[in-house]
């Protein structure tokens, strides 16, 4: 039995030396094998474009990253927005409840303070470009002008509506609105009739590419010019739904970029056009190819019968004299007289209405804010 017992012993620590060496043996083969791989693998790590997919994948990272945090931020920015709104409701439903139609200032300021004080018009000092001095001035002076002359109607039209705060009634603005389809009508002729006939004719010979009066830029004028008197018409229907010296503020925000937009404009066509004109033309050849194309134009509108009596008001009357022999045809000078009585009676009737605070004495102005 003992010996049996050492001959297992014997037996088995053989097969245990056996295991050792086969176990030596492979881990050798492995060793040798990685001494072998090792440089290729090196060399495959350092390829740049296993760097440029390493820089790709941590920049995707980085971006997913950045757009979970920006996704969290809008939400947050969400749900900030939300409750901001609902306390606007509530605001606006506790401000109709106590009739105080004025939000966001203090509830002890008066509604005529802040009509005064906070929302009123700014008046631009406005001066006439000298007339009949120089034919390259004139050339954008009878527009400029006539328009500049209608503004200043404007400021006193909105002084009388400022200073009666919030006792203004539906009157006075309506008047207002009357009164402000025909200043539509003289800025729309003037300034459609210098985009279509004075500048082309001017770019003919001179660039204005690069310039504020570049095609481009005037095109983003009349946008913003149009995007605004749009803007500004569409407040009298507000007259069914909130009170006149509401509508009145919300007028004067969009008045104010208004006179910004266009006397910036006439400034900056003041200020290049003259010379410019001088330079690269001649008198004769404005009068002879330019001045009967301003005219044609001017002529050919529907409301030309308003147009030209509203031209000449702010004209010495041998100026006015020399442009109606310009731009007038004989029966136009006829029918003139006509035409600035019914001017009088409609467009100038309702300044004096806001101004003087009482009614039409027009049944012509009557009509007019009868179908508006």
């Amino acid at each position: 039995m003992f010996a049996l017992t050492l001959n297992r012993r014997a037996s088995g620590n053989a097969l245990d030396v056996d295991r050792v060496g086969l176990l030596l043996f492979v881990l050798g083969l492995l060793f040798v094998g990685w001494e072998r791989l090792r440089p290729e693998m090196e060399q495959e790590s350092s390829d740049p474009r296993a760097e440029e997919v390493v820089y790709y994948r941590e920049a995707v990272a980085e971006v997913v990253d950045e757009s979970e945090e920006t996704l969290k931020t809008e939400e947050e920015e969400e749900r900030r927005l939300k409750r901001v709104y609902e306390e606007n409701v509530d605001n606006v439903i506790t401000a109709l409840e106590r009739r105080n139609y004025f939000l966001g200032y203090d509830p002890t300021e008066s509604r005529d303070q802040f009509l005064l004080h906070k929302k009123v018009l700014k008046r631009y000092k406005i001066e006439l470009v000298p007339y009949r001095e120089s034919w390259s001035v004139d050339l954008f002076a009878v527009g400029h002008n006539t328009v500049k002359t209608e503004i200043l109607d404007m400021y006193d039209i909105v002084k009388s509506l400022e200073d009666q705060g919030s006792a203004v009634a539906k009157g006075p603005v309506s008047y207002f609105c009357g009164w402000w389809g025909t200043f539509l009508t003289v800025v729309t002729e003037f300034l459609d009739m210098e985009d279509q006939v004075i500048f082309p004719w001017i770019e003919n010979k001179a660039d204005l590419s690069g310039t504020k009066l570049s095609k481009s830029n005037r095109t983003l004028t009349r946008r913003q010019l149009r995007d605004l008197m749009l803007e500004a018409t569409a407040q009298e229907s507000n007259l069914i739904y909130i009170p006149p010296s509401e509508v009145v503020v919300k007028m004067l925000e969009v008045l104010n970029e208004l006179n910004i937009v266009l006397l910036t404009y006439f400034n900056r066509v003041k200020a290049r056009m003259p010379q410019l004109v001088d330079k690269n033309f001649t008198e004769d050849e404005y009068r002879l190819s330019l001045l009967p194309a301003i005219s044609n134009h001017l002529r050919s509108g529907e409301d030309w019968n308003k147009l030209a009596p509203i031209t000449v008001r702010w004209m010495r009357e041998d100026q006015a004299a020399s442009w109606q022999s310009e731009f007038l045809t004989r029966r136009e000078k006829r029918k003139f007289s006509t035409w600035v009585r019914l001017v009088k009676r409609t467009h100038w009737e309702l300044r004096d209405c806001v101004v003087e605070r009482r009614t039409p004495k027009t049944r012509e102005a009557r009509q007019i804010l009868a179908g508006a």
